[in-house]
């Protein structure tokens, strides 16, 4: 992507939701901790998005077993951890987690804690049901519940 084009895309975006490997290729910051993380979500923020989610935050946790999600506005930063799911890969849960979040801010009230925790409740819940019935696919449909009533 040329340089002008992405400027010109992150002054307009109220939302980006890259994970943390696109964090890294969006700010060319390597982000190895906490505080590199945050450093570059507020460069990112400082170009215009004024919410900033980072998925598959895997820094966080030396140990491998677990991952987070991370979401930066003007009131803080929010961290949420999950275990980190036993499984093969399956495609389309960075674009459900964004679309999730992206409905949970344009709720009535809802804020980026309450959005953060319940998207991120809704995506263990979706993945962990994926996992036990072995689909290769993301099981929305079947998981519906935990998306709508998210248990927390």
């Amino acid at each position: 992507m040329v340089e002008q084009p992405r400027s010109e895309a992150y002054a307009v975006a109220d939302v980006l939701t890259p994970n943390q490997f696109e964090l890294e290729l969006l700010t060319g910051a390597e982000v190895g901790s906490l505080d590199a993380l945050l450093a570059a979500v507020d460069a990112l923020r400082a170009r215009g998005p004024r919410i900033v989610l980072v998925t598959s935050v895997e820094v966080l946790d030396p140990s491998e077993q677990t991952i987070s999600m991370v979401a930066v506005d003007d009131s803080g930063a929010y961290v949420v951890t999950t275990p980190k799911l036993e499984m093969n890969v399956v495609a389309g849960s960075g674009d459900a987690t964004t679309s999730m979040f992206l409905g949970r801010l344009l709720q009535s009230g809802m804020d980026v804690p309450d959005a953060l925790g319940k998207v991120a409740s809704s995506i263990f819940g979706i993945l962990e049901h994926t996992r036990r019935t072995g689909a290769g696919e993301m099981e929305v449909v079947a998981a519906q519940d935990v998306i709508a009533d998210p248990p927390m």
